[in-house]
């Protein structure tokens, strides 16, 4: 599987890639609507787009409508700072808008989720999910 990651904050891409090739997941930084554009011509292969921003804008706008036109089954995961995401029209184009967690791994469990998996939960006591090898 194909994760886009779009942002202009080198830290968040840096560390977003880094979770998710840890779930096997092969991942693509790019920062802006230009990198976005640049990335789909030229390799094209994606499975989900991750988009940080720190409020809904133009550019994220753009981006959203420019997917729906072009790869309108590609699915998107919008994150941002904070803001109600039920007020700007745009952002439900989104399959999936959250606000930007502290820890990327909160992420992580969202996009594996998108992506028709489940989401890592560690087994605890309290849960009543363990695993057993019989091997």
């Amino acid at each position: 599987m194909n994760v886009l990651i779009c942002s202009h904050d080198d830290a968040f891409r840096s560390e977003c890639a880094e979770v998710l090739m840890l779930e096997g997941l092969a991942s693509y930084e790019v920062s802006g609507e230009d990198g976005i554009a640049k990335y789909l011509e030229s390799l094209g292969n994606v499975d989900l787009v991750i988009m940080n921003a720190e409020k809904p804008n133009d550019e994220v706008h753009r981006i959203l409508d420019y997917l729906s036109q072009i790869r309108p089954r590609v699915r998107v995961l919008l994150s941002c700072d904070s803001f109600n995401y039920w007020d700007d029209f745009f952002t439900w184009m989104a399959d999936r808008c959250l606000v930007t967690p502290d820890d990327i791994a909160k992420l992580k469990d969202d996009v594996v989720q998108l992506l028709g998996g489940k989401p890592s939960e560690p087994p605890t006591a309290e849960s009543g999910n363990f695993a057993v090898d019989w091997s």
